[in-house]
């Protein structure tokens, strides 16, 4: 059977296959009340170039990141294509909502084929590491050894733009990110964060901010060097890192 019991089909996989304007304009606009509700916040949009980029995110869990789309589709208009861990398309119902709201699995022929025609890419290079990183590691980018999003960038002269989010580790979940991965779902993956989202008056200073863009210092063909990505790489944790410092500047200069 080429589509399974929730509708999912294989081109679901492909960039822009599957997508719904209405299914997302309506959960977009969902999660831009939750933000309000929350009193998040996101800053940066107008820093966004007018064609295609790859935002390449830090991020806590995902909702943050959401936020940041939300208000992007908000104040531009425009869609953020995000690329996905290759195993939500194993699971039955969210990979059919997730190919709704413009999620698609995260390949280089995804990128390729989104980024040649000026759309913006949202990549979060630390997938599952960041998600369950402790409270300890919450400032720092762990991308692991993934280059995929710098050769995408080099291959498609396209700018990288850094996005960072802050606040959300204290909001939602264990403060020990290890203890959130291995503690069990009702605990950890569903009631514990679901219940303190939902609470308006948290301490929590809930903020994704948005950096000027990267543009690419390289030809195309550079895209397969090594040494190549790894700069490029290095140049957005440089740049991360410095929206970190002036962000807990300010938060320090708050209190």
């Amino acid at each position: 059977m080429r589509s399974t019991a929730d509708g999912f089909e294989p081109e679901f996989k492909d960039a822009c296959d599957g997508y719904s304007e209405t299914v997302a304009q309506r959960s977009f606009m969902q999660i831009d009340r939750l933000a309000r509700w929350l009193h998040a916040v996101v800053d940066g949009v107008s820093k966004l170039p007018p064609g295609r980029a790859l935002l390449i995110a830090s991020h806590a869990f995902g909702l943050d990141v959401a936020f940041a789309v939300a208000a992007i589709r908000r104040e531009t208009g425009r869609r953020v294509w995000i690329m996905g861990e290759h195993v939500w398309c194993e699971l039955s119902v969210v990979r059919r909502l997730g190919a709704a709201v413009g999620t698609v699995d995260g390949t280089a022929a995804n990128a390729d084929r989104l980024l040649s025609t000026d759309h913006l890419v949202l990549v979060l290079p630390g997938g599952f590491r960041e998600v369950a990183r402790s409270r300890e590691l919450s400032d720092r980018v762990l991308s692991g050894h993934r280059y995929d999003f710098a050769r995408a960038a080099v291959r498609n002269q396209a700018p990288i733009v850094p996005l960072v989010s802050r606040g959300f580790d204290d909001l939602c979940g264990p403060r020990d990110g290890y203890e959130r991965a291995e503690s069990s779902p009702r605990r950890a993956g569903v009631t514990a964060p679901v219940l303190s989202c939902l609470l308006p008056n948290h301490s929590a200073r809930l903020r994704c901010m948005i950096g000027d863009p990267i543009s690419p210092q390289f030809a195309p063909q550079r895209a397969t060097d090594l040494a190549t990505v790894r700069l490029v790489r290095r140049q957005v944790e440089d740049a991360v890192y410095e929206m970190l410092d002036a962000d807990s500047l300010v938060g320090s200069a708050s209190h």
